[in-house]
């Protein structure tokens, strides 16, 4: 391990340090108002990326580690249970991810169906006839299609992105032994 001797170091700190752990370290290491000069060009380095090991690697590392300490009696990937009342590394951090996803996906919605987003939909009709309650993509043509794909790109690119994943499945060709994901159709396996 190149930096054992200072982790070392900080580990023997926190030992002996009465009524602080790793978990008291780390937020306040991560506070937001408080910080020092120097605790502050540090984060900001960390957080910028310019230091040796990026924010992703932590977090890949961070995952990883958790999830050999798992506790079954909290399931990974909770959206009904706040992140914040979970304990164990493994389920928080999980569920941390799960809901951040779905908070982002429910403002992408929102944004999606703003009047000025273009997704509005309405049945033509005459004043006299009553209002359809069923839409086709007959009742617009071929053309809303990829008009309606424009306006999901632009304000729902997570929710668009996710759901081409789920819809169009990654292959598997075990004779020339490498995966893909054909960009235009399902795959036929």
């Amino acid at each position: 391990m190149p930096h054992r001797e200072p982790f070392d170091q900080l580990l023997e700190v926190l030992a002996t340090s009465k009524g602080y752990a790793i978990g008291d370290f780390l937020m306040d290491f991560f506070r937001v108002t408080g910080r020092s000069e120097r605790h502050g060009k540090m984060l900001s380095a960390f957080l910028r990326g310019t230091t040796v090991y990026g924010v992703g690697e932590v977090l890949e590392r961070l995952d990883t580690v958790a999830g050999q300490f798992k506790d079954p009696s909290e399931p990974p990937y909770e959206l009904t249970t706040s992140y914040l009342s979970l304990k164990s590394g493994h389920a928080a951090l999980t569920s941390y991810a799960a809901q951040k996803v779905r908070d982002k996906l429910l403002a992408e919605q929102l944004a999606a169906v703003q009047s000025d987003s273009g997704l509005h939909v309405f049945a033509p009709r005459k004043k006299t006839e009553p209002i359809k309650l069923r839409l086709s993509w007959n009742t617009y043509g071929a053309i809303t299609f990829k008009e309606v794909q424009a306006v999901l790109i632009k304000h729902q690119p997570l929710t668009f992105n996710l759901i081409q994943r789920l819809a169009i499945p990654e292959c598997h060709d075990p004779e020339k032994n490498y995966r893909y994901r054909p960009p235009d159709f399902v795959c036929q396996e």
